[in-house]
């Protein structure tokens, strides 16, 4: 048979596959598009349908020729504000042929997804239905350019005639099919609205999957640079032991190979018709998981990316032994994901709203806490002030209106903490640098603090010779040292702090040391993280936003800063800043 008569045949057996009974759409397209990627030679082939809000073009259905073996992909949306040339060229056409798909201006805007698939060249068709676009049927080349041939061009819109006759049968059945599915997606939703908190919500999901979407079911979740398994389910108590299996596998890397991840890397969903042993070896998976999975007989898998706000935030894998999984059972797993991201995301929503309340209230009663000392020691004071200035005592008066004079500074240094923090927590930090000098600005403080160290029996040594010249707002910066000498002298047990400044390079070190108890346990990060009282009253220095203003206006300046546990016995607390001036300091 001549090349010419075998794509003949090749498209009278399309055609007779586009007059399929009417509830074989998903069958036909499958068909059509393997059938279609063979005789082209292409790497991917694939049907996107039009929409019209906002105009775009979503996959429907991609057939990939990959090893191990072929995959099915769906979901992949591409906005026509991203790339305007290339939506008018379709509309403009009746065969799109680009033959470098590298330096060809109609595709503007979407060299990232070129790039990611190695796009050599793209021949893409109009699918029309009853006079009106629907759809593209996409072709692409990986590797170099590629000219498409006279006759490429007629296969394809050969092609695109069984695409539509597809579509017009999948729209006399497609009342039927979505009533079932509203019915599944509907009792999942109220499934799910009613399994908080969050392990019980995926654990839910997993379960309801099956035995509608598989045999088995895992939901993972991304955690970073890892992969996490949150839930698994195994239908039939024959494939128990490899749910177990691969339960003990996770965390897995994010560039891991596996379904999920593929799901999550491609941001749309992935079907796998038959999964090779061989591939799954290569890609590292043990061989005693090889051996549980060719025992369970599972043969194909299905995953869809967990959407939400625009994120991929985790997938949901589908497996099962005994049937084929089609373009159907495709969108309907990925509905049925798309319920599982919302509630998911709702419970973080909702745990976090309930971590906030919390933090509110027990700042509440921190500061309801640490403002009673004050205004109690004023109150007194002021009462004991008018019965002295009657007795003529003024030696008496004069302390006491010290000892006011000392309260009010606390005060003061509480609201000021206090109003720095709901700027950070409103986004109304404001920074106005300008010329000062770092190491008179730390003296000036420590002087303010000679009647607390004094009266605390604490030694404060000051390390700061010489001017350590930058731009930085000198407000912001004394509150960052008043709340660094607050908290060595609240929790520095009666022992000497140290503080020091000095320029290096281009930048500044301010460190305060205390010789306390130190932290109970190393404190990472969440010293810096605003009301966490959870850890040790040590980590805040009373109020709970102590450190966290400080990490906030350092952060603004460009800066770091970090806490440990000294060695030795206290706490060393380090601020890095930019901007010191290293010549002027010198001359």
């Amino acid at each position: 048979m001549s090349h010419g008569e075998m794509k003949g045949s090749t498209v009278a057996a399309l055609l007779q596959l586009g007059a399929r009974a009417k509830d074989a759409w998903e069958d036909t397209v499958q068909d059509v598009l393997r059938i279609d990627a063979d005789v082209l030679g292409v790497e991917r082939a694939s049907y996107w349908s039009l929409r019209e809000t906002p105009p775009s073009l979503a996959c429907e259905l991609g057939y990939v020729v990959a090893r191990p073996g072929p995959l099915f992909e769906r979901g992949l949306v591409l906005l026509e504000r991203d790339c305007p040339a290339y939506f008018s060229a379709l509309r403009g056409v009746r065969v799109l042929e680009i033959a470098d798909a590298g330096g060809d201006p109609r595709l503007a805007g979407l060299e990232d997804y070129i790039a990611r698939r190695a796009i050599g060249a793209i021949l893409d068709v109009p699918v029309f239905v009853a006079g009106r676009q629907v759809g593209v049927l996409c072709h692409e080349h990986v590797g170099s350019p590629r000219a498409w041939s006279e006759r490429d061009t007629e296969f394809a819109l050969a092609v695109s005639h069984a695409i539509a006759s597809a579509l017009e049968a999948r729209a006399r059945s497609q009342a039927e099919d979505q009533e079932r599915r509203a019915v599944f997606l509907a009792e999942t939703s109220a499934l799910l609205a009613e399994s908080f908190p969050g392990d019980r919500v995926a654990l839910t999901a997993v379960t309801r999957a099956t035995p509608t979407l598989g045999d088995i079911a895992f939901l993972v979740e991304s955690e970073g640079d890892l992969v996490q398994l949150r839930a698994a389910f195994a239908r039939r108590p024959e494939h128990q032991a490899l749910v177990e299996k691969i339960h003990r596998r996770y965390p897995v890397p994010a560039s891991a190979v596996h379904l999920g991840g593929e799901a999550m890397r491609e941001h749309q969903s992935v079907l796998m018709p038959v999964i090779d042993l061989a591939w799954l070896r290569e890609a590292g998976i043990p061989e005693d998981e090889l051996r549980l999975i060719a025992e369970s007989n599972v043969r194909n898998g299905i995953a869809v990316p967990l959407r939400v706000r625009g994120r991929v935030t985790g997938a949901m894998v589908f497996a099962s032994e005994g049937r084929e999984y089609d373009s159907a059972d495709l969108r309907l797993a990925d509905a049925f994901a798309h319920e599982v991201a919302v509630t998911l995301d709702n419970v973080r929503l909702y745990e976090q709203m309930r971590a906030a309340i919390g933090a509110r209230d027990e700042f509440l009663r921190m500061a309801s806490h640490e403002l009673r000392t004050p205004l109690t020691a004023l109150t007194l004071s002021a009462d004991a002030l008018a019965g002295l200035v009657d007795a003529h005592d003024f030696e008496s008066v004069a302390r006491l209106s010290a000892a006011i004079g000392r309260q009010a500074k606390r005060l003061a240094r509480l609201v000021n903490r206090m109003l720095d923090a709901s700027q950070i927590g409103a986004g109304e930090l404001g920074i106005q640098p300008e010329e000062i000098d770092l190491a008179q600005l730390v003296r000036d403080v420590a002087g303010a603090f000679a009647g607390e160290v004094r009266r605390a029996g604490v030694d404060l040594v000051v390390d700061a010779e010489g001017p350590v010249l930058g731009r930085w707002d000198p407000i912001r910066m004394e509150h960052v040292v008043n709340n660094l000498l607050d908290n060595a002298v609240k929790f520095g047990a009666h022992r000497p702090i140290d503080v020091g400044v000095h320029a290096h390079g281009g930048g500044a070190t301010l460190t305060v040391r205390d010789h306390g108890e130190g932290f109970s346990r190393h404190p990472g990060d969440d010293v810096f993280r605003r009301f966490r009282g959870g850890l040790d009253e040590r980590a805040f220095g009373g109020l709970g936003v102590g450190l966290h203003v400080v990490h906030e206006i350092v952060a603004a300046h460009g800066g770091k800063v970090s806490a440990h546990n000294a060695e030795g016995g206290g706490t060393v607390v380090v601020v890095d800043l930019p901007g010191a001036d290293a010549s002027r300091r010198e001359a």
